[in-house]
C-alpha cells in the first residue's frame, strides 16, 4: 500500500511494506487486492462488445 509520506518524500512507493496474514499465496493476494480496491469483476455470462 503506497503511503502519502513516501510519495511526498520522493521515495519509491513500493519501499514501504507491512506484515500481513491476510493472504498466503498469489491467489489469495489477488482476492485481497480485488476486495481492498472495491473492484467488480465482469459477469462471465455477459456478451462481448467486439
Amino acid at each position: 500500500m503506497a503511503t502519502q509520506r513516501y510519495q511526498e518524500a520522493g521515495l519509491k512507493e513500493d519501499g514501504y511494506a507491512q506484515i500481513t496474514d491476510t493472504f498466503s499465496d498469489i491467489y489469495t493476494a489477488i482476492d485481497c487486492f480485488i476486495k481492498d480496491c472495491n473492484l467488480v469483476l465482469a459477469d462471465s455470462n455477459q456478451p462481448k462488445l467486439f
